[in-house]
Parts: C-alpha cells; structure tokens; sequence
C-alpha cells in the first residue's frame, strides 16, 4: 500500500515508520507480520510493474502450483522481467 495521508488506504507515514509497517519496494508499504513467502514476494514486486514486466519465470511457475520454486536467487532477492529502463524503478535494495 503507498503512504496514505489520512491513514484510510494504507499508513500515513509516521505509521509507516512504525514497526507496523515495513517497506516492500519503492513507494510501497505492507503490514510488518505479514510472512515473507514466495507468493508473498511475488506479490510485492509485481505491484511494482504497473503495466510494464510481468510475473514469469519462477513466479508463474509457482503460480501454477510449483511448489519447489522459492524465487530466490544466489544472492537472496527476488528478479523481475522489466525492460530494461525500469530496473533502476523495480529494484527493491535502495
């Protein structure tokens, strides 16, 4: 959810500060006892693509009911099939 101003539709940002919250991506807060799965994951960076990219790869294929597909890769983040200008947007480490 982004920041809310009113508090209504997701944290307002001092919330958002709170242990509450934690920041899922850029712009983008989820409730802080929510279990980091890897439909969990894949959630989260795919409400980053906003029309650009899209869920593939391990991500569909865990969708479709992989269960062996985790989505993390040697180095422990999750990857997005972004064009390439939308990289810097979609990373999830800054």
């Amino acid at each position: 959810m982004p920041i809310d101003p009113l508090g209504i539709a997701g944290p307002t940002r001092a919330e958002a500060r709170g242990k509450r919250w934690r920041k899922s991506s850029f712009g983008l807060y989820v409730l802080g006892d929510v279990d980091d799965t890897p439909e969990q994951r894949i959630v989260e960076r795919a409400a980053l693509l906003r029309g650009w990219g899209g869920v593939t790869g391990w991500a569909g294929l865990r969708w479709l009911g992989g269960v062996w597909f985790n989505g993390l890769d040697a180095d422990g983040s999750t990857k997005l099939a972004v064009p390439r200008r939308w990289r810097r947007r979609c990373s999830t480490t800054g």
